[in-house]
């Protein structure tokens, strides 16, 4: 999976400001399980799993794993 970073981030008070951004873009792997369950005709509930390796970037933002869950009606016609 190719991934794209972009962030631009400040703040002011009465004892300063900050500003900072950055940008930084990619290629990681990408894997996952999903499961799908027959409700009725035409309909089926699905769940899944997607795990997104090595995002980010280790010298400013850090480096992490995603892992996204994920549940919803499927439609069949």
């Amino acid at each position: 999976m190719y991934w794209q970073l972009n962030y631009d981030s400040s703040w002011t008070s009465g004892l300063g400001s900050y500003t900072d951004s950055d940008d930084d873009s990619g290629a990681s792997l990408r894997t996952g399980l999903g499961v799908s369950y027959e409700v009725a005709e035409g309909f089926r509930v699905r769940a899944d799993w997607d795990l997104i390796l090595d995002v980010g970037d280790d010298d400013d933002l850090g480096e992490s794993d995603i892992n996204v869950f994920s549940i919803g009606p499927e439609f069949l016609f």
